[in-house]
């Protein structure tokens, strides 16, 4: 079980690492003379994410519509060694959604500190306790905003594996994904948390 836990947070740092990468390719300007092509990247760069943030926001602009949201010391701009493109500079803790607790993260581009996308990561122990019962709370009430999903992939935890769920909406050029991952032990892996992204709209 514990290697397994082990090679999970490996995946899950090779993901973030890619992700990060994903993300530069999906809101940076693209150097184009196709005019549609430019204006595919000024969408991407202006889409609302979360309670009126907006990609491309500096630090300060998202702290006046987000008057809570506090400076995180000593940002990371690594993981394990590897450069990243985007990094949490803000963070409100402790913010209610569904009836328990996140930390919002506001993830911005580390050369030019544009803000890039949100996490909402809950509270370890509440995942712990009620991680299914969270999901399906999050599941339905973004249903009822977003409509139908359009990703729903549900992997059960069994002795030695870990399960993982995740969802995902698309609200105009904005994505919204739900990941959830749980261990059958009760002294094992758990997290889960929000995603609200920007991706450029396709032809």
């Amino acid at each position: 079980m514990k290697k397994n836990i082990k090679k999970f947070i490996c995946l899950m740092v090779l993901s973030l690492v890619c992700l990060s990468c994903s993300r530069q390719n999906l809101i940076q300007p693209i150097s184009t003379k196709d005019d549609d092509s430019q204006n595919k990247s000024t969408i991407a760069n202006t889409q609302e994410l979360w309670q009126g943030t907006i990609t491309g926001m500096t630090i300060e602009e998202v702290k006046q519509i987000q008057p809570h949201a506090i400076n995180i010391d000593n940002p990371s701009t690594t993981i394990q060694g590897i450069p990243l493109y985007d990094t949490g500079f803000l963070i409100i803790e402790k913010y209610e959604m569904v009836g328990y607790l996140f930390d919002v993260t506001f993830n911005f581009s580390i050369e030019e500190r544009k803000l890039t996308s949100v996490l909402l990561r809950c509270n370890s122990e509440s995942v712990r306790n009620s991680g299914h019962t969270i999901f399906y709370n999050l599941y339905e009430d973004f249903t009822s905003k977003y409509g139908q999903s359009i990703r729903d992939d549900r992997t059960r935890a069994e002795s030695g594996q870990l399960g993982e769920w995740r969802t995902d909406w698309q609200s105009g050029n904005t994505k919204i994904a739900i990941t959830y991952t749980y261990s059958v032990l009760q002294s094992g892996f758990y997290y889960l948390a929000v995603f609200f992204y920007g991706v450029i709209p396709e032809d």
